[in-house]
């Protein structure tokens, strides 16, 4: 029963490791591309150093992820930060629940 209850503990946050900055078509008429920086919180233990080599999942995931939003989407705060949680959470998956806490956006331009 106490594993049971350490296995669900939320993962404690550890460093960031920075993707490059991605310019990604949106799924959109009215607006082509969307400039997006992302920053990966890394779980506790984890280090940015060791953790760069597996990088392209999480930008297979992001990618694939982002392509089928639109601006509208990313425009409105609450929309932005579900996008957000969506992709912790399918970046997390592919990364069999390990490694990797959260998706921090830090810098956005649409056009």
């Amino acid at each position: 029963e106490e594993l049971a209850m350490i296995a669900e503990a939320e993962p404690i946050e550890g460093e960031i490791f920075e993707l490059p900055e991605m310019v990604i078509n949106l799924n959109d008429p009215d607006v082509t591309y969307l400039k997006i920086g992302i920053a990966l919180v890394l779980e506790e233990g984890t280090l940015a150093a060791d953790f760069e080599p597996e990088a392209a999942i999480a930008k297979d995931v992001i990618l694939a992820d982002l392509t089928a939003r639109n601006a509208a989407e990313l425009r409105d705060p609450m929309g932005k930060q579900a996008v957000k949680d969506e992709l912790s959470i399918e970046v997390r998956e592919a990364y069999d629940d390990a490694k990797f806490v959260r998706v921090l956006f830090t810098g956005m331009v649409m056009q």
